[in-house]
């Protein structure tokens, strides 16, 4: 541990960095988890509709860290640009795979809770 004067202010460094795949993770878990949440008080028969905008949104999330903090996408090795894809590929595949039903279903949901608290 060094400690140099700084503007009348000590500054203690302490050489410990996190790394950026530790980040990463905490991204990660932090996004996984709050959807697992969200998709775990959603009625089945409106899953499928809720993942795919689950998805989306942390698509986009995701892709917004990625652009803030200046991820290049051409690396080797898994960046937030592939994780911001894999939700968008899974937001894709949830809205194919629903059905017209349940995608009137989830829109019936929202506009009735908009009624309801207005």
């Amino acid at each position: 541990m060094s400690a140099y004067q700084e503007s009348r202010t000590v500054v203690a460094e302490l050489g410990v960095n996190p790394s950026p795949a530790a980040a990463l993770v905490v991204l990660f878990m932090a996004v996984t988890s709050s959807s697992i949440i969200v998709l775990l008080f959603i009625n089945k028969t409106v899953f499928l509709p809720s993942l795919s905008l689950v998805s989306f949104a942390t698509a986009g999330v995701v892709a917004a860290v990625a652009w803030t903090i200046g991820t290049s996408s051409d690396q080797r090795h898994i960046t937030l640009w592939d994780i911001s894809g894999v939700y968008a590929f899974v937001g894709f595949a949830g809205g194919m795979i629903s059905e017209p039903a349940q995608v009137v279903e989830f829109m019936s949901l929202s506009a009735d809770s908009i009624a309801d608290s207005g």
